[in-house]
């Protein structure tokens, strides 16, 4: 005998799955998907973490805004040339009222790279070169455990002797 009842909650998921996939490409949040087809945002998360499928279909979704952010990052980093649209309308003195026809000017503009976009590109497209991690290598012959006991009982420290010669 069949089954009767609720259809599966990942049955309903599976179905939407296009769905997901639009609605994360126009920038929706998975909780606004799961109150879309009636789910709980828990239950997702835990569909979410079982089924490579769904996890698919969330990382197909958001491409299309990594994609844009990407593009918009690169035009940050590089600069790019932009036109703007001016209406001037000449107004009467006495009554406020535009007098005559409106004049359209465009205007082309540039705008400069933005620092900020370029060293966080580098960091990420290139970090053997531009990662600003800092290594020390070097010896430490200091027990940390006097220090933390003379903490305790007097409550100040005595730093070692410098090991620079």
């Amino acid at each position: 005998m069949a089954k009767k009842g609720r259809k599966s909650i990942w049955k309903t998921i599976k179905e939407n799955l296009p769905l997901l996939e639009q609605m994360l490409s126009d920038r929706c949040t998975e909780a606004s998907f799961c109150k879309s087809i009636g789910i709980g945002v828990s239950t997702f998360e835990r569909y979410k973490k079982e089924k490579k499928e769904l996890q698919e279909a969330i990382k197909r979704g958001k491409s299309v805004v990594v994609q844009a952010i990407e593009s918009a990052l690169y035009k940050s980093a590089v600069g790019f040339e932009y036109e703007e649209t001016r209406i001037e309308t000449e107004l009467d003195k006495k009554t406020g009222k535009p007098k005559g026809s409106s004049k359209i000017t465009k205007i082309k503009k540039q705008q400069p790279p933005q620092g900020w976009a370029v060293c966080f590109a580098l960091k990420n497209l290139a970090p053997d070169k531009w990662k600003e991690t800092n290594y020390i290598e070097g010896n430490v012959n200091h027990d940390l455990k006097d220090d933390l006991m003379e903490i305790i009982n007097n409550g100040k420290i005595e730093t070692p002797p410098s090991s620079k010669q």
